[in-house]
């Protein structure tokens, strides 16, 4: 697993970490879906994000991409 990026949203004194995807539309849905299972496993780790945000590149992307991030159980 290689994320495109780690972010940090704060809001008050909330803070919440994420691993950022940057989705180029290269890759084919199932492709996709065996990266969020990575990203699953390594989330069970007490010290990294238990967020995934994805970016697509476009809405089209996006809605071909849906059925694969689906059954995530990665927010």
């Amino acid at each position: 697993m290689r994320p495109d990026g780690l972010g940090i949203f704060r809001l008050g004194e909330t803070r919440t970490n994420f691993f950022l995807e940057l989705d180029r539309g290269t890759e084919s849905s199932s492709c996709l879906r065996d990266k969020i299972v990575d990203y699953e496993e390594v989330a069970i780790s007490a010290h990294l994000p238990k967020l995934l945000l994805v970016c697509f590149s476009s809405t089209r992307r996006e809605r071909s991409a849906r059925p694969a991030l689906g059954s995530t159980a990665m927010p």
